[in-house]
């Protein structure tokens, strides 16, 4: 009888034939790496150990220019509207793949 193929991730037991789903939207979020997973904090520091954009061969190439845009858009919000606050709970989608707000209730002032 021929051996069939198998891997083990932490213990468990992959069988040949079966799918194994990985999903952006649980990275940066492991409870042994970040003390609150589950909270958005601007200046957690390790926040620059995130999965956003890959790594090594299979880093994004997009990445410097994704990062500037996002550095300068907050620049210029911030600028025009600083006194920016949030007014209410974030809602978020569902979408297990992609982790994203649905709502985000702001005060301009």
């Amino acid at each position: 009888m021929p051996a069939t193929w198998c891997a083990r991730i932490r213990g468990k037991v992959i069988e040949e034939g079966r799918n194994v789903a990985l999903l952006l939207g649980a990275a940066n979020r492991h409870p042994r790496r970040f003390e609150r997973p589950n909270e958005f904090d601007i200046t957690r520091h390790d926040s620059g150990k995130h999965l956003s954009f890959g790594t090594g061969p299979h880093v994004c190439l997009g990445k410097q220019i994704a990062k500037l845009e996002v550095k300068w858009f907050f620049a210029a919000l911030f600028d025009r509207f600083p006194a920016i606050s949030l007014a209410g709970d974030p809602i978020w989608n569902s979408n297990l793949e992609f982790r994203s707000l649905k709502f985000l209730p702001l005060t301009v002032g």
